[in-house]
Formats: structure tokens, C-alpha cells, sequence
């Protein structure tokens, strides 16, 4: 049983024309064990259970989240859960992966 939820999204730019969108969600649980819980949910591939915003909310409707580029944590009773993709230009998958890790 979820106590709360949370969403963000955000877009990140270099200034030389490649940006990407970053969702994070937070979703708060009664106890640790349980956020841990939602964390190995989310771990698997596909399983949905926290969807990211969609990035038509920054103007952005072309862009998708395929879930490669996550990461997830266990902060206190919430699981966090992080999903990066390219909207514009060319990112690797390194620097789609360092975002993800720096948002959760």
C-alpha cells in the first residue's frame, strides 16, 4: 500500500545541441521492507509498475522511455526510481546512465 507518490521531469542540455529528459519518481510506503519491495519490482525490465511522466509535458513528444537507462533507490520508506532518454541530438548510453544515477 503506497502512503504517497511523487513525479518530476526535467530536461538537460550541454549547450551544443544534445539534451535528454529525466523522470523521477518517488513512491512512498508505511514501511522499509515494503519500499524494498516496490525497489525489486522495479528493478525487472518492463514491469511498469512506476511509469514516468510523459515528456509531452516539456514540448517534448517524440521522446520514449525504454527503461535502459534507469536507476533505482531505497530512501527510507520510498523507492526511487530514475529514467533518462535523448530528445535531441546524440547522448551515449554512458551519459544516459550517469543521469539516471545522479537523479535517484
Amino acid at each position: 500500500m503506497l502512503n504517497s507518490t511523487g513525479r518530476n521531469l526535467f530536461a538537460v542540455g550541454d549547450g551544443h545541441g544534445n539534451a535528454a529528459v529525466i523522470s523521477v519518481a518517488r513512491a512512498g510506503f508505511p514501511k522499509k521492507s515494503e519500499a524494498e519491495g516496490g525497489e525489486k519490482v522495479e528493478e525487472v525490465q518492463g514491469s511498469g509498475d512506476i511509469k514516468p511522466l510523459g515528456a509531452a509535458l516539456l514540448g517534448l513528444d517524440g521522446a520514449h522511455f525504454s527503461g535502459h537507462h534507469f536507476q533505482s533507490c531505497v530512501d527510507g520508506r520510498a523507492t526511487v526510481v530514475a529514467e533518462t532518454e535523448t530528445v535531441a541530438g546524440q547522448l551515449d548510453s554512458g551519459t544516459l546512465d550517469a543521469l539516471a544515477d545522479v537523479s535517484v
